[in-house]
């Protein structure tokens, strides 16, 4: 309490962020929150509250004074940023430096988490110890087993003390091997299991960079590599992936660390990932959050800042090492996974296991009333096997509809080199030479989402494919199964923590998948387009733009 100047400041206005709003309310400095208490001029409403936890505040600023007050702008970890206005620019001060101090502590004792006192009793809080069981996590994948063994070399944290104590190894590691590889390893950080597969007996396990420089090797952790690698004997080499872009790798060697040498690891084969550094990737997260902070940006500049910040960029990266993490430790499984969705193709059945989905609903803005249903909407959640069956459809069936020109060719939304953007590009074009031509333009916007809720679906879906209705293209002689129309499927409804005990038929509270939505509109474009043709033939341009949902 000794860093806060000022506990307590009154008639502070609350800025909302995307419009000239604002409230007003006093603002509380304690030792772990920022609070903000909005004026209740009404008894029947209850007084709107903000807390903000000082560690996840990630930088304050102070503006200049202004008329209305000294401004307040707090950015948090999570996104969030905060604008308040004070009145006197001394208590702005006083907050701005109060807070500078309470969001940096010293030392480990000033943090919240040893500051934070709940009421609870000796049993509750010892039971918030068990909450995460490493013991038992690793029990669950099998582990130990006749390769894999729990060490006590970290047992008092004299290794490692950013691990855990109880480590698990490769069998055939000795105390003596596990020790010369901490030292090898930068903060020793030696490597250790993470996840075992144990159905193929694959391994992830986790490392820091070693302490190689140009030439320095280390034997005992060419032996623990060389442990792991036996600890799965149907893998004849580790894939080792370093998360760093290599050029990177390469600038540590300078400082004595790098990377492994192939010539001393004999069966390891590497895997640069090329995820930038964590300063890096908060100067690209701060460029986005400006970005979409800003109120004042047109479409082709936010595009453009969205871009050159660079964030999608580094999110791909993250995801291409998950998914190479995956295919490595998983390639065993592709040709069982493959049989199931060829036979399930093949036979046109689906096992009725495929059809159970999981409904969350979710509010569709924060704004709307919770308490109404209408305010809703339905999110299915299907098991893996369940959507990899029906990704392999709907690329059959892509390519299919593409194939035999069954789409429609202004189409933008679920369609290879097109999109929203795609979209408006088109009609911000038509509408500009229209304009330069002196003609008159008129824009039509149907939302057709409504409708899909009152009209009874076909069964089996897509039964126009198979019957040969659309009168173009060869019929289609496979099963094409669609997660809310499928015959027998089932859905469980689950709100927060509390599903419903029966199972109810998907189409009560789902729609149909976006393709086989757009699909069924086709028709609706060319007999809107047939009655369009007399006025486009008056010289008049008429934009008509279908959202099925």
């Amino acid at each position: 309490m000794e860093h806060i100047r000022t506990p307590k400041v009154e008639l502070v206005r609350l800025l909302e962020r995307f419009s000239n709003k604002s409230t007003s309310g006093t603002l509380h400095l304690t030792a772990t929150h920022l609070i903000f208490v909005e004026s209740n001029n009404a008894a029947t409403t209850a007084a709107q509250e903000i807390w903000i936890l000082h560690h996840h505040i990630a930088s304050v600023e102070k503006l200049s004074l202004t008329t209305s007050g000294c401004p307040l702008v707090i950015q948090c970890r999570n996104f969030r940023v905060v604008h308040f206005v004070v009145q006197r620019e001394r208590d702005c001060h006083d907050i701005y430096s109060s807070l500078l101090r309470l969001l940096r502590p010293v030392s480990y004792d000033e943090l919240y988490a040893f500051s934070y006192n709940p009421k609870q009793n000796e049993q509750q809080r010892e039971e918030g110890w068990q909450l995460i069981d490493l013991g038992a996590e690793f029990e669950r994948m099998g582990v130990p087993c006749d390769r894999w063994q729990l060490t006590d070399v970290n047992r008092d944290y004299k290794i490692c003390e950013t691990y855990p104590r109880d480590l698990y190894v490769p069998i055939t590691a000795s105390k003596p091997i596990i020790v010369g590889s901490s030292k090898f390893r930068s903060k020793g950080r030696f490597p250790v299991l993470t996840y075992f597969y144990q159905e193929k007996k694959a391994a992830v396990c986790r490392c820091s960079q070693p302490l190689s420089g140009f030439s320095a090797r280390c034997l005992e952790d060419e032996s623990m590599l060389q442990a792991i690698s036996k600890a799965n004997h149907n893998s004849r080499f580790v894939y080792v992936m370093d998360t760093r872009p290599k050029l990177n790798a390469m600038a540590n060697r300078a400082a004595g660390k790098g990377y492994e040498n192939e010539d001393n690891y004999s069966n390891i084969r590497f895997q640069f990932v090329g995820i930038e550094n964590i300063h890096v990737m908060r100067t690209s997260l701060q460029k986005l959050l400006e970005v979409v902070g800003s109120r004042f940006l047109s479409v082709n500049d936010y595009l453009l800042g969205l871009e050159s910040c660079g964030w999608l960029r580094h999110v791909k990266a993250v995801v291409d090492a998950a998914i190479f993490l995956t295919k490595t430790i998983s390639r065993d499984l592709l040709p069982y996974l493959t049989s199931l969705i060829n036979s399930s193709l093949t036979a046109g059945y689906v096992p009725s296991v495929f059809k159970r989905a999981r409904v969350a609903p979710l509010l569709k803005k924060p704004t709307l009333d919770p308490s109404d249903v209408n305010n809703y909407r339905p999110v299915s959640l299907l098991s893996f096997l369940s959507k990899t069956l029906e990704r392999a459809v709907l690329g059959q069936l892509s390519c299919y509809l593409s194939q035999n020109d069954l789409l429609d060719p202004n189409q933008s939304g679920f369609k290879t080199s097109h999109s929203t953007e795609t979209a408006l590009l088109c009609v911000t074009e038509a509408l500009r030479t229209a304009k330069a031509n002196s003609l008159s333009s008129a824009l039509i916007l149907l939302d057709l989402s409504a409708a899909f809720d009152t009209v009874n679906q076909p069964d089996p879906p897509l039964h126009p494919l198979r019957a040969g209705h659309l009168r173009r293209g060869p019929r289609l002689d496979c099963v094409l199964p669609d997660r809310s129309l499928l015959p027998g499927g089932v859905a469980r409804i689950c709100l927060r923590t509390t599903c419903s005990h029966h199972w109810c038929p998907p189409g009560l509270c789902s729609r149909p998948s976006p393709i086989l939505a757009i699909h069924q509109v086709t028709w609706l474009c060319h007999i809107l387009t047939w009655s369009l043709l007399s006025l486009l033939c008056r010289r008049h341009t008429i934009n008509l733009l279908l959202s099925p949902l």
